[in-house]
């Protein structure tokens, strides 16, 4: 983290540890232990708070967004669903881009061997939100040169009416 991010991340803890205050002391033990499991709320693992990501930076922020203002509604939105909106689009992302692709290959075993080339790892979908990025990335592009190089269907003539035949019931009654 980089010296905002840990000024960030303290700024934001010292909003709910002033929340926790104004309900009844506590001591610094206590307090600590709260924000691990506040930390841990967030992130769903352990992690030191010196050393995280972006990504895990923002859950953490969120969490504590809405411990120190739990009246806060988009506060408590953030918490609910902004790694878990953006992880579900990523994914969606992937699977349009396969319907292109599509050719009878398994679409999770296409995306993992793309996930594979990208972290290492052969798993699907990927652990973190950056990988899983890159994969739908990746995926779209693909996509995007399938479709360069399909041909283009044009409109046939045969959906438009022969010129000297009546247009509608109308012209068929009125000639003229």
């Amino acid at each position: 983290m980089t010296s905002k991010q840990k000024k960030l991340y303290w700024y934001e803890f010292g909003q709910v540890r002033e929340n926790w205050l104004k309900k009844g002391s506590l001591t610094s033990t206590e307090t600590d232990r709260r924000r691990h499991a506040l930390q841990l709320k967030a992130l769903g693992y352990e992690q030191s708070s010196v050393s995280l990501s972006n990504a895990e930076l923002d859950r953490v922020i969120a969490v504590f967004r809405a411990e120190a203002n739990p009246a806060d509604f988009n506060a408590q939105m953030d918490v609910q669903d902004s790694p878990d909106r953006l992880r579900k689009a990523l994914i969606q992302r992937c699977h349009v881009a396969m319907e292109v692709i599509g050719d009878g290959r398994s679409p999770e075993g296409y995306l993992a061997t793309i996930a594979k080339s990208i972290c290492g790892q052969l798993h699907w979908p990927p652990v973190d939100n950056r990988t899983l990025g890159h994969v739908a990335e990746t995926v779209e592009r693909r996509a995007a040169i399938i479709r360069s190089k399909r041909p283009q269907t044009s409109q046939k003539l045969t959906s438009q009416k022969p010129v000297n035949q009546p247009q509608s019931n109308f012209d068929q009654a009125n000639p003229f």
